[in-house]
């Protein structure tokens, strides 16, 4: 896979990737899949030196169907 990031000004980062996986577990259906391909595109803002909101997006291609994930958030670093 490849993955590129980029940061402005020490308080948001961006990043943009994708990667391939011939066999992947998914633990939700408890199903295997193979040839998986994944792009994905993440953003996270520093509010303070301790708190971060964040933001993905995924997109994974597999030999049976085509997935979207989404995922907002917040984390505290202590």
């Amino acid at each position: 896979g490849a993955n590129i990031d980029y940061k402005w000004m020490k308080k948001l980062k961006a990043s943009v990737g994708t990667s391939f996986a011939v066999l992947k577990y998914d633990y939700i259906t408890g199903k295997e899949q193979t040839d998986v391909r994944s792009y994905f595109m993440k953003l996270s803002y520093n509010v303070t030196d301790f708190m971060k909101i964040y933001g993905d997006y995924q997109f994974e291609d597999d030999e049976f169907d085509t997935y979207d994930t989404f995922q907002i958030g917040t984390s505290l670093e202590f």
